[in-house]
């Protein structure tokens, strides 16, 4: 086994999967349960420690205890009034063996037994390292079963290392992505050993997986179409697919069976929560069918899957030769059709860029089924030139650096944005391991000069020793003005005759920024353009984004005049939160170029 290059390839993957693990998880402090987490965790401690799945009254006490993220947020208000959480109970079952073995040594030793102490996150962690072999194992197997060793040793590192696979196997290991990678992994080969040699005992593994899966994330249910039209390339194989299906029909019961029986479990849990056997428990969220976030979800800076995740090219070109080749074309109408699906199911999902994460998360378990692609792809090129073969594998080498590099600035180094990338800020910190915290101007500020000002002129000074500045905080003895929850503070407004084409700056000292990570919450610093008394031009920047401290820090947010009609420069800055407490002083705008 030592000399199969996929074997090979399969312990460095894993490797460098836990490398990043333990670099990110060294930065400490260890919290996994945490945002979506804890959600996702929440049945666990409600039923085996604190009785009380309903109403969920323990977990004030757990959060004002470990100021966890997400717990409060997991349960959103109801018409009913009803306590429900949001989040399908297939990860808490995910959880549970982790779980288990940590309450287990918390109650033995001197840890404590709440279910958010430090064994708990371990335990979590550890099973999630298990689950990724097994991943990563049985998609060695089932690219076996097609393809050469070295095609499979290939495919093993790209998925593994070239995709966002990578972070969430090695960093998000609790999310769902990574795990339902490891049940797509296992449904899809143990479907090809299944219609090899037919028996109970794998049909029915095979619903209950499918089940496990459709009690993580609703929307991979459509798998099942993959599991039962395997291998249907035309009419005559369709015919035959029915026909054995038909005098397998108890095989297929044992598969309905093994899924009810798992999916019976999210029901009722619905039931003795909400009075309900079905609740549509993500109110307030939805699709939209029209497609208008797809050219977004492809190649847009915020979170393009082709963006963050380029070497999945090869997974769509590969489509094709996995479509032409004889070792693969009856596999590939039933993996074409799930993968056009999911994909359209994903990317129309009003929340498209799936919140804090790196690239397009919810494509994750799809990459089983694209590897497939990837490794024919492998196999065509194999047959072309050097030339090809030399710039295909540059491209690899190159997606395999990107990914990893851009993984430890998201999880080791910081500086990346895994919510509001925007393409300014995505080139400013391109290739740096040091990211300068002051560059985030150019998350929201598009009109921001990258490079040195060669000249400034300055057009007004406001130092607020009047009726708007304070006492409260002063800076170097003078008055500055108080920021507070929803409170539009016009910091200066002022008649001006502007040319098209210039820019200007607004620049400000600022103090008493506490960190926030919902930017919905936090404070903005706007520079307006007014022509008739209209805004034309708004220009901002989020103050939590490029300062975090007590310490007085001059900030800038910069707007491009594109007209020639304007008439007023206004200055303001918005709050949405009753914890953003802000003071400002010495504000000075200029024309700068």
């Amino acid at each position: 086994m030592l000399k199969s290059w996929s074997f090979r390839s399969f312990l460095l993957v894993v490797i460098a999967i836990s490398t990043l693990s333990v670099a990110h998880y060294m930065k400490g402090p260890i919290r996994v349960i945490d945002y979506d987490v804890s959600g996702y965790y929440a049945y666990l401690p409600a039923i085996f420690i604190y009785d009380d799945l309903k109403d969920l009254n323990w977990r004030p006490e757990i959060i004002k205890k470990y100021n966890f993220n997400g717990l409060d947020d997991c349960t959103p208000e109801r018409e009913s009034g009803a306590t429900v959480i949001k989040y399908p109970v297939g990860m808490a079952i995910s959880y549970l063996p982790g779980f288990t073995a940590a309450h287990l040594y918390a109650t033995l030793s001197d840890s404590t037994a709440d279910g958010y102490s430090i064994p708990y996150h371990l335990g979590l962690i550890l099973i999630g390292w298990l689950y990724m072999l097994i991943a990563l194992w049985y998609l060695r197997k089932l690219l076996s079963i097609y393809f050469e060793d070295w095609i499979v040793a290939l495919t093993l590192i790209i998925i593994a290392l070239g995709t966002n696979y990578y972070i969430y196997a090695g960093s998000h290991t609790m999310m769902s992505h990574a795990f339902l990678f490891m049940l797509f992994a296992l449904v899809i080969y143990h479907t090809t050993q299944w219609y090899r040699d037919p028996t109970f005992r794998r049909i029915t593994g095979i619903g209950l997986l499918l089940g496990l899966i459709s009690i993580t994330r609703p929307t991979e249910i459509i798998l099942t179409l993959v599991v039962l039209f395997w291998s249907v390339y035309n009419l005559q194989s369709f015919k035959s697919r029915i026909k054995l299906l038909l005098e397998c029909k108890l095989h297929l019961l044992a598969a309905m069976i093994g899924a009810v029986m798992v999916i019976s479990i999210q029901l009722i849990y619905w039931k003795y929560s909400s009075g309900d056997w079905i609740v549509y428990s993500y109110e307030g969220e939805g699709f939209s069918w029209d497609g208008r976030y797809i050219k977004e979800c492809f190649i847009g800076f915020r979170k393009g899957w082709l963006i963050y995740t380029p070497i999945m090219l090869f997974g769509i070109i590969g489509l094709y030769p996995m479509y032409k080749q004889k070792n693969t074309t009856k596999i590939s109408l039933p993996i074409i059709l799930f993968l056009l699906i999911i994909t359209y199911i994903i990317f129309s999902w009003d929340n498209y860029w799936y919140g804090g994460g790196f690239g397009q998360r919810a494509m994750i378990s799809s990459y089983v089924l694209f590897s497939i692609a990837i490794a024919a792809l492998l196999q065509f090129l194999s047959q072309k030139s050097n030339w090809v073969k030399c710039f295909s594998g540059a491209f690899i080498l190159f997606c395999v650096w990107l990914n990893i590099f851009q993984s430890f600035q998201a999880q080791v180094w910081g500086g990346f944005e895994t919510s509001n990338m925007t393409q300014k800020y995505y080139f400013k910190i391109f290739g740096e391991r040091d990211v300068n915290p002051d560059w985030k101007v150019y998350l929201d500020n598009k009109d921001a000069k990258m490079g040195a000002i060669k000249k400034s002129t300055p057009l007004f000074n406001v130092n607020f020793e009047n009726e708007l500045g304070s006492i409260e905080r002063r800076y170097k003895g003078s008055k500055t003005v108080k920021i507070t929850k929803g409170v539009n503070t016009l910091l200066f407004q002022s008649i001006s005759s502007l040319k098209k084409g210039q820019r200007l700056r607004a620049e400000i000292i600022v103090s008493g920024i506490r960190r926030n990570w919902n930017r919905e919450k936090m404070t903005n610093f706007h520079i307006q353009l007014l022509s008739n008394g209209e805004v034309v031009r708004d220009q901002s920047i989020r103050l939590q984004d490029v300062s975090r401290n007590k310490e007085w820090k001059i900030i800038h947010v910069d707007i491009k005049v594109k007209q020639n009609n304007i008439d007023q420069i206004k200055v303001l800055t918005r709050s949405n939160y009753e914890e953003n407490v802000v003071f400002v002083d010495n504000l000075k705008v200029s024309i700068i170029e």
